[in-house]
């Protein structure tokens, strides 16, 4: 049986059908354990080889990504479970998209700032792999310059294309692994930007 399959029947069974209260089944990883071992569909809850959205425990927590012919993009990484299924159930099966109207939801969870930050830190990872640690020395301090700011300013926005100038000159951009999470960044930044104008 697919994943999504059993996750009906157990909201069936345990919600009244309410896929809004979706979120209730992960409060342990009971639900979650029993997706780990049931087949994906378009949706997995364990890795791999499928294209799909993925929501899957590791060493360290949980992440949720899109996977298609093999490559990985929109790589989130949660601490908790629960952060996670809020995170995955209302963003790609928007069975709870009613909660991205509450302040505290919005805020802790669907910031651009935060979304922005895991994007570079990713990039970072990835340019430490790839022993380009000019790069990872530029991306760290955009890093923390945005951590310790309020909003996204135009000056973010100049970093980073900055970096992603140098990268092209350099002729390192079209080879590295990490220019999804960098072109996500910068997409995120320019859309902070332009709200704020």
């Amino acid at each position: 049986m697919k994943s999504i399959e059993i996750l009906k029947i157990v909201i069936d069974e345990s919600l009244s059908g309410d896929e809004h209260k979706v979120l209730d089944l992960f409060r342990d990883d009971e639900v979650f354990t029993v997706l780990e071992k049931s087949d994906g569909d378009w949706y997995h809850f364990s890795s791999s080889s499928s294209d799909g959205e993925y929501f899957i425990r590791t060493l360290n927590g949980f992440e949720t990504y899109f996977q298609e012919r093999g490559c990985i993009s929109e790589v989130m990484r949660f601490d908790d479970l629960s952060s996670a299924a809020m995170y995955f159930f209302s963003t790609q099966l928007k069975w709870c998209s009613h909660l991205e109207e509450t302040e505290s939801y919005s805020k802790n969870y669907f910031s651009i700032k935060e979304k922005i930050l895991t994007h570079l830190n990713n990039a970072e990872v990835c340019f430490e792999s790839e022993d380009f640690y000019p790069v990872v020395f530029k991306i760290r301090k955009l890093s923390e310059q945005i951590k310790n700011e309020t909003s996204i300013s135009l000056s973010h926005k100049k970093s980073l294309y900055s970096i992603l100038r140098g990268m092209m000159e350099e002729n390192i951009y079209y080879d590295s692994k990490s220019k999804v999470d960098l072109d996500n960044a910068f997409e995120l930044i320019k859309k902070a930007v332009n709200e704020c104008v």
